[in-house]
């Protein structure tokens, strides 16, 4: 009897611990490598972004709220930094203004991990052929050193 009944106890344990809803925090930092600050950007407009990662150090991870938001200029950062939306559906970077940059351009100099997550990332479908329509540049083949250690994940890329 005995040898049953801690079987059935252990499991309604696990299914009772895997229905808690787990700290906000805690969700982020299981994606990342770094355990910084959660900054929140105001929206995801280009220049709250940017005063977002004016507040951040390395290591901390800037979050975007959900919505649509027009990105009309590309946003320049050091590796260091995670920028994070609030889920594939929910936060959605589109290029407007003829925007033929990528929506980020990662410096990847200073060696540091760099992370995107849980984002929609909508292109430019007007940019012409000579022009690529990226979402996201590491530095790789540009004028900006490549990034070694970076992380891309539940990131949808429409061009």
């Amino acid at each position: 009897m005995k040898k049953k009944f801690f079987p059935i106890i252990g499991l309604i344990i696990l299914i009772l611990f895997s229905c808690l809803k787990p700290d906000e925090k805690d969700l982020v930092l299981e994606t990342y490598w770094s355990d910084g600050a959660i900054i929140d950007a105001a929206s995801g407009s280009p220049s709250d972004i940017l005063l977002a990662l004016e507040n951040a150090n390395p290591g901390d991870n800037i979050r975007i709220p959900a919505g649509t938001f027009n990105f009309d200029e590309s946003i320049y950062l050091d590796a260091g930094v995670n920028i994070v939306g609030a889920g594939r559906d929910e936060t959605v970077l589109q290029k407007s203004g003829n925007l033929e940059q990528p929506f980020f351009r990662v410096d990847g100099s200073n060696g540091l991990p760099v992370g995107f997550a849980h984002m929609k990332l909508i292109g430019d479908q007007a940019v012409d052929s000579d022009h690529m329509d990226d979402g996201i540049e590491l530095g790789l083949g540009r004028d900006l050193p490549g990034c070694q250690d970076f992380m891309i994940t539940e990131i949808e890329f429409i061009s």
